[in-house]
């Protein structure tokens, strides 16, 4: 009697996400997922019952990784009121674009499936709550954040050929200007 081989979940998800890096969300299938993790297509579906469910679980895993990296960053700065602020900041720093281009195909594949984007929406949820718009310093915080999230995305989906250098002279700029003690200018709407 044969022995059931055992399929472990976080190689199929690790099989995924080179697939979905070398290939990108349009090349992302379940057959190719299958080969790059030595497993049929019939145990991948075991595990996953569905493509989006292997994808929703990928982006939870680096929803998870990221806010880990986030917050082990923040405790630098605990003494400041932003102090995951300036975590994400430095975490966007330390990584590399390819993670940056998982995470944003991530949520591209999922689009069309709205509900699925609940890991996303969670981690943007507590990143922007901690914002408020009453102080100059929350304000700054809220525009860098959100400066440094609308670059990852062009970046990220490809909108926008961007350097390694400009990457981070964006990030260095949204730090500066959540940091700098001088009050904005206001802009007439």
């Amino acid at each position: 009697m044969t022995r059931k081989k055992t399929i472990n979940p976080e190689l199929v998800l690790d099989a995924a996400e080179i697939v979905l890096i070398e290939s990108g969300v349009q090349h992302f299938t379940l057959e190719a997922v299958a080969k790059r993790a030595g497993i049929s297509k019939g145990g991948l579906l075991y595990i996953f019952p569905t493509k989006d469910q292997l994808i929703l679980t990928m982006l939870d895993r680096e929803v998870s990784r990221f806010s880990a990296e986030v917050q082990r960053s923040s405790e630098e700065h605990s003494e400041d009121p932003h102090a995951s602020l300036l975590g994400y900041i430095a975490t966007a720093r330390n990584e590399d674009v390819s993670i940056a281009n998982k995470a944003a195909n991530l949520m591209a594949a999922l689009i069309h499936a709205p509900a699925m984007l609940e890991p996303a929406r969670l981690f943007y949820f507590k990143m922007l709550g901690q914002f408020d718009s009453q102080s100059i310093e929350s304000r700054r915080g809220r525009l860098a954040y959100l400066a440094i999230e609308g670059a990852f995305l062009l970046r990220a989906l490809g909108l926008k050929t961007m350097t390694e250098e400009e990457w981070l002279g964006i990030l260095a700029d949204a730090q500066d200007m959540y940091l700098d003690a001088r009050p904005l200018a206001k802009i007439p709407l």
